[in-house]
């Protein structure tokens, strides 16, 4: 099994990659600022999870507003989520075999 999460952080913009198995390789992919990218991988078998479902989940500081966003990996696994507001996050993926939850930290240098 590989070492994965493996994040990077840059000024600009977070970027995950969620790979927990051998076979499934580890491509970071340029994220939109205020989000995270990366491909997920099914730790069960290996290959990369098509069409995971992704999301975040937090409080809006601000208005005391849940906030949800979410989207969908495509066939290969590779997703983009945007739209989330800077601090310590929780990035969950779920197929109907696994869920599994990342830390991220979406940096102030984000607009």
């Amino acid at each position: 099994m590989s070492s994965c999460p493996f994040l990077v952080r840059t000024a600009a913009c977070t970027f995950v990659t969620v790979a927990l198995a051998a076979g499934c390789e580890e491509e970071p992919l340029v994220a939109d600022p205020s989000g995270v990218a990366g491909n997920v991988c099914n730790p069960l078998t290996g290959v990369p999870a098509a069409y995971a479902e992704i999301s975040c989940t937090y409080v809006d500081e601000v208005s005391g507003d849940e906030r949800v966003r979410t989207t969908q990996a495509d066939r290969n696994g590779f997703f983009t989520l945007a739209g989330i507001a800077i601090g310590e996050r929780t990035i969950v993926a779920r197929t109907p075999d696994f869920q599994r939850e990342y830390q991220v930290t979406i940096d102030q240098g984000v607009t």
